[in-house]
């Protein structure tokens, strides 16, 4: 078992984008190939860099095989399943629940040599009160909301007019005039996304405060939840809201075909792989 932990934080220490790294599986033992559940779908650079990554570990070591699995559309519930199950990935990516969902599932790593490195921000979120830290974390993303310049510009906006949600409508329906998306969403994990965003804007702190002490404030959840049904109703959202993958909002946001989007930095970062920044003179759309 040592030296299977072992295996698994050296393969850790390799990877830029995981986010976890288990240690309970129930196919413990002396095998060559880990099981590594990516959270990322194929198609993305992360994979890419996965893939390069575990190419260079493989070669490093001979005989030792990492087996990445990209991520389905149903990936936080097919983990669920897993552990429930006790058929356990070696290592697994999970977006910040490693200490409230899974630390008994997970190997403390406060002992690696990489974990005195991790941002002091992170200890309330990722260790526990004895500072057990069980994943490692590997990227911080930036998350908000996104807008295409020239969609923007030529809907009549510059950013700082936008400073309500009616603001924000109203710009969103002069893009849909012009032929974009206003609000380019993809499928059920950016979906929580937008309310993600729409929602910490409507909780006061005496609503925060009662929340923390246990009792939900429902009306304000519900205010949140309304806008969002305003925005389907009015139009704004692309037609195929529901089965748009990050790849499709990066590739929209890139060539003009959506006004705003909301999540992670990757989508942007996507964005300007589909369409790098133009140099002096192109009129080339850019995120």
């Amino acid at each position: 078992m040592k030296s299977r932990l072992a295996f698994v934080a050296a393969a850790a220490a390799l990877s830029v984008s995981l986010a976890a790294c288990g240690g309970g599986s129930a196919n413990s033992g002396a095998s060559s190939t880990l099981e590594l559940q990516t959270g990322v779908a194929a198609d993305t650079s992360e994979m890419a860099t996965l893939k390069s990554i575990a190419a260079d570990f493989e070669k490093a070591n001979p005989g030792k095989k990492i087996n990445l699995v990209a991520a389905g559309t149903n990936y936080e519930n097919d983990i669920k399943v897993r552990l429930s199950s006790n058929n356990i990935p070696d290592i697994w990516m999970t977006h910040g629940w490693s200490l409230l969902r899974y630390s008994k599932f997970l190997t403390p790593l406060q002992n690696e040599p990489w974990a005195k490195n991790v941002a002091p921000a992170l200890d309330p979120v990722m260790k526990d009160k004895d500072g057990a830290l069980y994943a490692m974390p590997t990227n911080v993303d930036i998350t908000g909301i996104m807008y295409n310049k020239d969609v923007l510009t030529k809907a009549g906006y510059k950013p700082e007019d936008i400073k309500t949600w009616d603001d924000f409508m109203k710009a969103s329906q002069k893009a849909k005039a012009n032929g974009a998306s206003a609000i380019y969403a993809g499928g059920k994990s950016m979906a929580g996304t937008i309310l993600d965003h729409v929602i910490s804007g409507a909780y006061s702190q005496d609503d925060l405060s009662k929340m923390t002490s246990g009792t939900f404030v429902g009306d304000k959840y519900a205010q949140a939840l309304d806008l969002i049904a305003k925005w389907r109703d009015a139009g704004l959202f692309n037609p195929d809201y529901s089965s748009a993958t990050k790849t499709d909002m990066s590739k929209a946001l890139a060539q003009g075909q959506a006004l705003f989007e909301f999540g992670p930095s990757p989508i942007a970062n996507d964005a300007l792989k589909f369409n790098p920044r133009p140099t002096s003179g192109s009129s080339r759309s850019r995120p």
